[in-house]
């Protein structure tokens, strides 16, 4: 069995994309903690493409996804099939469905505005990958979830970046998930979740409440290639939290993760 690669998603350490001074010591600091591989989103605009690809290869890493900018994918598709190119990086996703959408008409509309890029991304051999919240779970009166008609409505080159601790949060059984979605799935965003003081929090994964094995095991058996440590907030220095998750999911799943 070919292992899946784990690396990290540089919005966890975005308090380190401000400068490119910062983003440089981030990019190290994640080499360093024995990821092989990045998810490009957080950083600052004044943080070019170049020093991106410049600070990746410093590092020995390998750059898997990014969240671009929507309207570049929409507006300028081929521009950014380029920079991806120069990346080395088949994955173009978005953090999210942007606000007015988030209703039952806006998984139409999503797909009626994003659909034109979505079909020449795949035309090109490239994949756009959407990442999910709680709220597509939302179940309408139709009986479907918002991410059902999602994946009914958009063309079929769409991927998703399956966020487990936001689908989890939402009701969704991840493993399930994957089993059922697994060929939709390009990449995960791995997060675990905790209570705190009666209060739900983000926890470094593996710490926290979340099935992981199935998780893994079930990603495994789906072929899913790609998955990113993500912390969006950490009760601890955010460099210790995420070579913690780097470290447990090492020690626990030696033979599916590289």
């Amino acid at each position: 069995m070919e292992k899946m690669k784990l690396g990290a998603q540089f919005y966890t350490l975005r308090a380190y994309g401000a400068t490119p001074k910062l983003f440089a010591k981030a990019m190290y600091e994640i080499a360093k903690m024995g990821y092989k591989y990045v998810q490009i989103s957080g950083q600052a605009d004044e943080i070019t493409n170049e020093e991106i690809l410049s600070e990746a290869k410093k590092n020995g890493l390998t750059i898997g996804l990014t969240h671009w900018d929507d309207q570049a994918i929409i507006n300028d598709t081929e521009s950014v099939l380029e920079i991806h190119d120069k990346f080395g990086c088949d994955g173009i996703g978005i953090g999210g469905m942007p606000r007015p959408m988030r209703n039952f008409d806006g998984y139409k509309l999503f797909a009626e505005t994003y659909g034109p890029a979505i079909e020449k991304i795949d035309k090109y051999g490239k994949h756009f990958c959407y990442h999910n919240h709680w709220f597509e779970f939302e179940r309408f009166d139709n009986g479907k979830t918002g991410m059902d008609m999602l994946l009914e409505n958009c063309p079929a080159g769409l991927r998703l970046t399956f966020d487990t601790a936001w689908a989890h949060y939402g009701g969704v059984d991840c493993g399930r998930f994957i089993r059922e979605h697994g060929d939709k799935i390009f990449a995960t965003h791995l997060k675990d979740l905790t209570v705190v003081n009666d209060v739900p929090k983000a926890a470094e994964v593996l710490e926290g409440n979340m099935n992981f094995d199935t998780i893994i095991e079930e990603s495994a058996k789906a072929g899913v290639e790609w998955h990113f440590v993500e912390q969006d907030e950490s009760r601890r220095n955010v460099i210790t939290s995420l070579k913690m998750s780097h470290d447990n999911l090492m020690a626990r799943y030696p033979e599916y993760l590289q």
